[in-house]
């Protein structure tokens, strides 16, 4: 009669995990609907993460650009008014060449929304009007444009606002100023001194 030795079997805690493929389910008692579910979160959410973090810096270089634009843009508007002022005084004198009146029209322009005819299109009217003869209130002309400068100085604070502070001040009385249809309206500024003058300069006046 033949001795069959009885078979060692390998306590289950010393098998090799990779015998198994549940091994590690079975160990920690893992539910596989969770353990997916839980990585599909987690991949979603580093991915909203990093999408946001896109987003926050592709503003933060947009406005970066624009608001620097506009920056330029302003000092350009107030060197031309200075300019149209200069030549409307000395047009006054003695009549100055054609071409530096087209000149300074075009840039005038150009560098306005042509298709605003509310107020834009009002400064280019009362251009044409100070050199055709029609109108010598430069004063008047002087204010549009600040008031020009100044709607686009509060859009600028506007646009660099954070987005959590936003929504307090969204309907502060500042803001709903600026924002009304009349903010841009023509009329003689309040602050004139005794020659019917603007007082102080235009960079003071856009800026405050």
């Amino acid at each position: 009669m033949d001795y069959n030795p009885p078979k060692l079997v390998a306590p289950f805690f010393l098998r090799k995990p990779w015998s198994d493929p549940y091994f590690l389910l079975m160990i920690f008692d893992i539910d596989l609907t969770s353990l997916l579910a839980g990585v599909s979160f987690t991949a979603v959410g580093g991915w909203i993460a990093s999408f946001i973090a896109f987003r926050k810096d592709e503003r933060a270089i947009q406005l970066e650009q624009v608001t620097t634009e506009r920056t330029k843009w302003r000092g350009k508007m107030r060197k031309l008014c200075v300019e149209i002022a200069i030549a409307h005084v000395e047009n006054k004198a003695i009549e100055i060449p054609t071409a530096k009146v087209a000149s300074l029209r075009a840039r005038l322009a150009t560098s306005i929304n042509p298709k605003d005819q509310t107020h834009d299109g009002a400064i280019l009217d009362h251009y044409d009007r100070l050199f055709s003869g029609e109108s010598d209130d430069l004063k008047i002309f002087t204010h549009r444009v600040a008031l020009l400068l100044k709607h686009d100085w509060e859009r600028v604070k506007w646009e660099c606002t954070p987005l959590y502070i936003k929504p307090f001040k969204r309907f502060s009385k500042k803001q709903r100023e600026w924002r009304q249809e009349n903010y841009r309206k023509t009329e003689l500024p309040l602050a004139l001194n005794n020659h019917g003058n603007l007082s102080g300069n235009l960079a003071d006046i856009t800026q405050n």
